[in-house]
């Protein structure tokens, strides 16, 4: 059986601070956090490592490419469990250790189980996934 973990509820897909916590400890990742509960940023390495970052408030005195080249450099020294493989079973530890607690900002962390080999895609409507597999389809033939 495959563990895949989904979001039941309108929102979106995200990890609480708690939950981030757990993941990057469980991976033995260094994480340092800024920002709120509900907007938080998770970082890899911290602040005074982190050069070749644009200042939001200077944004628009910079050229394109140099925008680019700070946005490569924030997705590198960051995480975010968007991003996550929703069958890493790192991140289905984390929802079945910490349940609700796990569950970011408009989130309702669940977890679906398939068996392996099972061919799926996750379905989202406004934040609300669902998975769908070959067997939910309704073929037609031209």
């Amino acid at each position: 059986m495959t563990k895949i973990v989904i979001n039941s509820c309108y929102g979106g897909f995200s990890l609480s601070v708690e939950g981030m916590k757990r993941y990057a400890e469980i991976k033995g990742l260094p994480l340092y956090i800024e920002g709120d509960d509900f907007f938080p940023t998770f970082w890899t390495i911290p602040s005074e490592e982190r050069t070749g970052l644009i200042d939001q408030k200077n944004w628009s005195t910079f050229t394109d490419e140099q925008r680019m080249q700070s946005n490569q450099l924030f997705s590198k020294y960051t995480i975010s469990s968007r991003d996550f493989d929703r069958t890493d079973p790192i991140l289905v530890q984390v929802v079945e250790e910490l349940g609700p607690k796990a569950d970011g900002y408009c989130a309702k962390l669940t977890i679906e189980t398939l068996e392996k080999g099972t061919l799926y895609r996750i379905k989202e409507y406004d934040g609300y996934e669902s998975i769908e597999t070959n067997n939910d389809i309704e073929w037609r033939v031209a």
